[in-house]
């Protein structure tokens, strides 16, 4: 939120919106770990109702595959993409010198 727009939800809503440090994160590491067993129990789901062989590592090395590019992408959109914006406005501040 910019300034104003933080000034504004201030005003219209007097509930505090700063949150401390600590309590944040606590916050957050609660819902990392309930994630990872979330994450967790699903592995072993599979696992349960697939069997261990063959097709189940393949599943899960496939799997991680995905996850690895899907963070490369993350990565790339949050670097990459605003240095690709940086260099198109200078290089039209360039052409319009």
């Amino acid at each position: 939120m910019t300034s104003t727009a933080l000034e504004a939800y201030k005003v219209t809503n007097p509930k505090k919106i700063e949150e401390s440090l600590p309590s944040a994160t606590i916050k957050s590491t609660l819902i990392n770990l309930t994630s990872k067993a979330f994450g967790y129990l699903k592995y072993l789901a599979i696992a349960i109702f697939i069997g261990f062989n063959a097709k189940t590592d393949d599943y899960f090395i496939a799997s991680s595959l995905l996850g690895i590019f899907l963070i490369f992408g993350d990565a790339f959109d949050s670097v990459g993409i605003p240095n690709l914006v940086q260099a198109r406005r200078s290089s039209e501040k360039n052409l319009k010198n």
